[in-house]
């Protein structure tokens, strides 16, 4: 079975670190005089508040109608990728994790059906029938941080035992955005969100705040592996990801093999903020969770919606994956 996993920036909150919009731009409040004036303007529009970093992604690119040519957006992404890589650099630092962490984290990998209940479970193995859960598994990661590689460093002890490297092998791990230190991706889905119209027309401009194109001319085939991974995937598991629209084009990708291909499943984890007295109560939540996610997967009208989707779509709160 070809698993999936899909981590985005609720996989380093849940390690501690500050990697929230707002907690940059608290950082590049402090650094404000340091700053150009273009960078001042862009911190007035993109308001502290904005904390998801797809809406600031968003932000950013109706921000773009602000420029009045293609080498102001390049000195102000270039400033912002700077102190971006600044910032995320010192968070990464702090995070120091133990041999509890990596024992968790591997256990997770290889068990991705364990935060199912007694009911889910039971669907689920039904579906997969005899299928070994403990092999081929991808990791795609929209984080820039490398938290997940120290997790699983082959080099510990805890890790090499839980894994059984030899048997199962180490989980390839797909940066799409790219790494810190290193050519990092931050912008939007296509050009329908940049809102300056030249720039649309601009290829320059194009490669600097489209994802995909960026990743395409510096040389790297990382959109083009990661669709090939989903296309072939029989399960993906989201976790951390608020299924943003700046990454619209994989949540589109992910809904259209949910249509195409029979034996095909999701798990998405996500979290409940408020407080739930009885256990009755998370039903209805898993359900308002359902119909948001497939919305973002494409599907407006639930006649829509395969037949058996209870069976390919596992909605699972507050479980602590991996950490």
């Amino acid at each position: 079975m070809r698993i999936v996993y899909i981590i985005g920036n609720g996989f380093d909150l849940s390690l501690g670190l500050k990697t929230k919009y707002s907690d940059f731009y608290n950082y590049l409040n402090q650094k404000k005089e340091e700053c150009s004036s273009q960078l001042k303007e862009l911190l007035k529009e993109v308001k502290s508040d904005c904390e998801l970093w797809s809406k600031m992604e968003i932000a950013f690119g109706l921000y773009t109608k602000n420029l009045k040519t293609v080498q102001e957006l390049k000195d102000l992404y270039g400033e912002l990728n700077v102190y971006f890589n600044e910032y995320l650099l010192k968070e990464e630092a702090r995070f120091k994790p133990n041999w509890k962490m990596r024992y968790k984290c591997v256990s997770d990998i290889l068990q991705p059906d364990k935060y199912l209940n007694d009911s889910e479970r039971q669907t689920f193995r039904a579906f997969v029938g005899d299928d070994d859960l403990r092999y081929r598994k991808t990791v795609i990661s929209l984080n820039y941080t490398r938290t997940f590689e120290q997790l699983i460093n082959v080099k510990s002890p805890v890790v090499q035992a839980a894994f059984n490297i030899r048997a199962f092998g180490k989980p390839k791990i797909i940066h799409v955005h790219g790494e810190l230190n290193q050519d990092i991706v931050l912008g939007v889905n296509d050009i329908e969100q940049i809102a300056n119209e030249e720039f649309r027309n601009d290829q320059l401009a194009k490669e600097i705040l489209i994802k995909e194109q960026s990743n395409q001319c510096m040389g790297y085939t990382r959109h083009s592996d990661c669709e090939r991974l989903i296309k072939k995937a029989n399960l993906i598991v989201l976790h951390g990801t608020s299924l943003g629209e700046t990454d619209q084009r994989w949540w589109n990708l992910i809904g259209q093999q949910l249509t195409k291909r029979k034996f095909f499943c999701i798990f998405y984890f996500f979290r409940i903020e408020h407080d739930i007295k009885l256990k009755q109560f998370i039903a209805e939540e898993k359900r308002k969770e359902k119909e948001s996610i497939m919305k973002k997967l494409g599907f407006n009208d639930p006649a829509t919606y395969p037949d058996d989707l209870d069976q390919r779509l596992y909605i699972i709160p507050n479980a602590k994956l991996f950490v």
